[in-house]
């Protein structure tokens, strides 16, 4: 037998997703403009998880309880968190170069490093992109020159 669905009631036992009662599973839902991307979902963990770091301190320096009971997740949330910071490194700072001479480049980055402002590690890597910079640009020209003289007999 088929009982036909009454319009009026067909969504009784349906959940309500405005129901402030669920709130506490809107955390990424609710963001519009979340992007489920590794990234992301890492800067959200970080988000949600940076206060247990205070804790964690507290707790260490005997200042505090731990508020959860669950040992074991209070354990795998602060390895994460702890590989996380382990391996967090700032940015270097954008820094303006173009228009200037090769020479004036690798000046303004050496007086940067000299004064702490970027690491050395910083420091190597724009001049990689320097040295890349010159070969894309300046090393065909050379090799152009280079080319005509062969042409003309001279080299």
């Amino acid at each position: 037998m088929n009982n036909p669905i009454d319009p009026k009631t067909m969504f009784d036992d349906m959940i309500d997703p405005d129901d402030p009662s669920l709130n506490k599973y809107k955390d990424i839902k609710n963001k519009v403009d979340f992007e489920i991307t590794p990234s992301s979902l890492r800067a959200h963990f970080l988000h949600k998880a940076s206060p247990l770091i205070d804790l964690y301190i507290d707790v260490a320096l005997g200042e505090a309880v731990p508020k959860s009971t669950n040992i074991q997740m209070q354990h795998e949330v602060w390895e994460v968190l702890k590989t996380i910071i382990l391996s967090a490194k700032n940015p270097a700072p954008i820094i303006d170069l173009k228009g200037n001479t090769v020479n004036d480049q690798v000046s303004k980055i050496l007086e940067l490093v000299s004064t702490g402002k970027i690491t050395l590690d910083d420091g190597k890597e724009y001049l990689s992109l320097i040295q890349q910079g010159f070969e894309l640009t300046e090393l065909p020209e050379i090799i152009s020159k280079m080319e005509a003289l062969e042409s003309l007999g001279v080299v």
